[in-house]
């Protein structure tokens, strides 16, 4: 399940289903690729899973719009922030950046060089590959045997700027489905140029593949084997017109 706080930033993860009611203004959401939209508030949460999307009605409730193969929620996963003080973490947020965010201009530079690759898990290479390099346009660099589980497959897609996306397959091995658990993937984030993030908008739509799109510059999708992926057109170090980096 998928649990964000609307404010500028990315969907902040966390397990179980929490929205906190707003005050202000309504931003549209749409949910592809039916096109259904829904309305949540800019200071209210968003919760997606593969089952379900939440938002939250003009009067502060809760609403779920179905999507195509998506099942009905079956229970209500609003709290009241004023019951559960945990909601409620400016201050300590505040005490956080007072303590370790440094101006830039006073940071040091990295010791890292950049993501040489993040590894996920395919349950079937070919359709990985159709679904990464058919669909998304990452071209498949390279492919061969996993040097730490015999049979098993280990390949690359390009995502741009001398980064990739790895895969393993594990053949013999009962992996179970996606679970969002503490040092698993949440999401992967994707920057494409926009006039390319509109024509893969429209390639998912003609695919049929169910996404959240969300603050204008951001689509939230699955990959066949359940892992989050954004496409977001915003450039790198920059989301949603703030600087990151």
């Amino acid at each position: 399940m998928l649990v964000g706080q609307r404010r500028g930033t990315h969907l902040a993860g966390a397990v179980g289903a929490v929205i906190k009611p707003a005050q202000r203004g309504v931003d549209p959401v749409e949910v592809g690729g039916d096109g259904v939209e829904i309305d949540i508030h800019r200071d209210g949460r968003l919760v997606v899973d593969h089952h379900a999307l939440w938002g939250l009605d003009q009067r502060g409730g809760v609403h779920a719009r179905q999507t195509r193969g998506m099942a009905s929620p079956t229970s209500d996963p609003v709290l009241d922030p004023a019951l559960d003080p945990v909601l409620d973490r400016a201050e300590e947020w505040d005490a956080l950046r007072g303590a370790h965010l440094r101006p830039r201009d006073q940071r040091p530079a990295s010791t890292a060089r950049g993501v040489h690759h993040v590894a996920l898990l395919s349950a079937d290479v070919e359709r990985t590959i159709d679904f990464y390099q058919g669909l998304l346009e990452f071209p498949l660099t390279d492919l061969f045997e996993n040097r730490d589980y015999q049979g098993s497959t280990h390949f690359f897609f390009d995502i741009g700027n001398g980064n990739t996306i790895a895969f393993f397959d594990f053949p013999g091995l009962d992996l179970g489905p996606y679970a969002e658990v503490l040092g698993g993937l949440h999401h992967l984030a994707i920057s494409v140029e926009p006039d390319q993030w509109a024509r893969l908008k429209a390639k998912l739509d003609d695919a049929g593949v169910d996404y959240a799109h969300i603050s204008g510059s951001s689509i939230y999708f699955n990959d066949p084997d359940g892992a989050r992926l954004e496409l977001i057109s915003d450039p790198l170090g920059k989301m949603y017109g703030t600087d990151v980096l």
